[in-house]
């Protein structure tokens, strides 16, 4: 029985995971792509109902807290301006844009490690 429930929730914490990131490389890519701040703002929304959905579970990695952070923040940010001029929206889209550039570093700092 212990089996079944531990196998549960690593699942539950693979799926959630996975969402954090496949949310993060969504709006990575639109801040990279330049939608409008309009289609910006509506697809961040859209996004956090799809995470909200999702049961939330502890995470203990420093990335993956990281892009939780990182997400909540922005969707706290469109929340606050329902709409961007575009001189607002490009200064955003420079200041995320380094912020999951850091966020990448840190997940790929494990890999590149020197012993």
């Amino acid at each position: 029985m212990k089996k079944i429930e531990k196998h549960e929730e690593k699942s539950k914490r693979q799926r959630y995971m996975k969402g954090l990131e496949k949310v993060s490389r969504k709006i990575f890519s639109m801040l990279k792509e330049g939608v409008s701040a309009k289609d910006f703002v509506s697809k961040v929304k859209a996004l956090k109902e799809k995470m909200d959905k999702q049961e939330e579970v502890s995470l203990e990695s420093n990335y993956h807290n990281g892009l939780k952070e990182y997400i909540d923040n922005i969707c706290r940010r469109v929340e606050r301006v329902e709409e961007y001029n575009e001189k607002e929206y490009k200064e955003m889209r420079e200041e995320e844009k380094k912020e999951l550039n850091r966020l990448q570093k840190i997940k790929n700092d494990k890999k590149y490690k020197r012993e």
